[in-house]
């Protein structure tokens, strides 16, 4: 599944599971006892967070998983594969297949009714905007640093008082405004609105908002279609060294979320997901000579 530039792959044996859509959803067909991971990669030219949940428990936690869980950082154009749920900063249990009455999330949550869906929450970082006094402030600093060339005079003075050459805002470059000198600073409307195109900002359109809600609570009629239908859930598998460390990430909007089901292959087919075996197809080759032919004669 690929969006936003972010693609969310299951790998068994580390390679990618073939997916079926189905009414919308994605599924892939899961066999008791195998172990799995999952691939987020990032396509973008930017730092991303991706928060996990199996079964609607968050893999860093275990606990039931919501937005604003921890997760893990992924920089611009890299992928992480998470492969386990999260033991220490050192190891992690592996993901594994199996029945949901010996799910994880039933020993934890002592629920079923969420197991079989692996969930991602793709978060951007959060962009600090700039207001108007603040760039109004900068505009004002930067101004302090013009230094004229020389001093300028207008001329013809046809007024009796003196001129003098210290002025108020010197050096700012002043002009005759009859009867007093004056700074082109002083008739100049200094109600700065460009502050605004930052402040309008939002990430396309997408406003950062503080979610509460459990991956669970997405879509209200989710629980009573994965009861009757999905029989298998995830548990612990083998021990893994999976090194992290902590960072910091300031979350701004969420930019994608991927959601992938998962059942045996009996349940799938009660579902209507077409499961046929892929025609063998053989395909002509653009490159067939991969190798000269030597001349005749020829001797190494």
């Amino acid at each position: 599944m690929k969006k936003s530039n972010i693609e969310v792959r299951v790998l068994v044996d580390d390679k990618p599971v073939r997916e079926f859509c189905h009414d919308g959803k994605l599924f892939v067909n899961a066999k008791e006892g195998s172990e799995y991971k999952v691939k987020i990669k990032n396509d973008n030219n930017f730092k991303i967070l991706a928060v996990i949940s199996v079964d609607g428990i968050d893999i860093q936690t275990g606990k039931e998983a919501n937005y604003n869980g921890p997760g893990y950082i992924i920089n611009g154009l890299s992928s992480y594969e998470a492969k386990g749920y999260r033991k220490s900063l050192e190891e992690v249990g592996s993901f594994k297949f199996t029945k949901k009455d010996n799910s994880y999330s039933k020993e934890v949550s002592g629920k079923i009714n969420n197991c079989g869906i692996i969930s991602v929450a793709i978060f951007s970082q959060k962009i600090n905007q700039i207001t108007n006094e603040e760039l109004f402030q900068k505009w004002k600093d930067s101004q302090k640093e013009v230094v004229r060339e020389k001093e300028y005079v207008p001329y013809p003075i046809h007024i009796p008082y003196p001129v003098y050459p210290d002025y108020p805002d010197y050096p700012t470059k002043p002009y005759y405004k009859s009867p007093y000198w004056v700074t082109y600073g002083d008739n100049v409307n200094t109600s700065y609105s460009c502050g605004s195109i930052y402040n309008s900002m939002d990430m396309g359109g997408v406003k950062a908002i503080n979610y509460a809600q459990t991956i669970g609570d997405i879509n209200p009629n989710l629980e009573s279609e994965i009861k009757p239908s999905f029989d298998l859930g995830s548990t612990w598998g083998k021990k893994i060294e999976d090194k992290v460390i902590e960072a910091s990430f300031e979350r701004g909007n969420l930019i994608g979320e991927f959601n992938i089901f998962y059942a045996s292959k009996e349940c799938l087919q009660k579902m209507g997901i077409k499961m046929d075996n892929e025609a063998q197809v053989s395909f002509p080759n653009g490159f067939p000579g991969q190798f000269c032919k030597p001349p005749s004669g020829w001797k190494s």
